[in-house]
């Protein structure tokens, strides 16, 4: 996980079974969301929590169908401050022999620049077409 500590991305693995906590978090995490990672050690569903709350029912169901998003997935967070985090999440499920999903690995990006509005823009549409898929 050294490697993880040298990014800027968010890299972290949520344990599923038999218990679910968070097995590791990188400090990005602090500047990314603004919650220290000890905050994610000590309340496994608070990257739930921290979720837009017009997008958190459908990511939730989302996060439960133990889908994988190599190619990335738009997702808004709400940071410790109130403001709202635009990221890009790649998404890997680690299963064991029979198939049980046993672990969530994410990668976060933050999404900036200066295609920033359009980018915001299509997220948002992709976000709601996921809502929508969702129900």
């Amino acid at each position: 996980m050294r490697l993880a500590e040298t990014t800027n991305d968010v890299v972290f693995s949520f344990s599923l079974w038999p218990e679910r906590l968070c097995d590791y978090i990188s400090r990005s995490v602090e500047t990314l969301l603004g919650y220290e990672p000890r905050e994610h050690y000590l309340d496994p569903r608070l990257p739930l929590t921290c979720l837009h709350p017009d997008d958190r029912p459908a990511l939730e169901r989302l996060f439960e169908s133990f889908k994988e998003y190599p190619d990335g997935l738009p997702i808004r967070w709400t940071h410790k401050n109130g403001s709202v985090v635009w990221t890009e999440a790649t998404i890997s499920i680690v299963r064991d022999k029979t198939g049980r999903p046993v672990t969530h690995m994410q990668l976060l990006r933050l999404i900036w620049g200066a295609t920033y509005l359009k980018e915001v823009q299509l997220l948002h549409s992709m976000v709601r077409n996921l809502r929508r898929k969702a129900r």
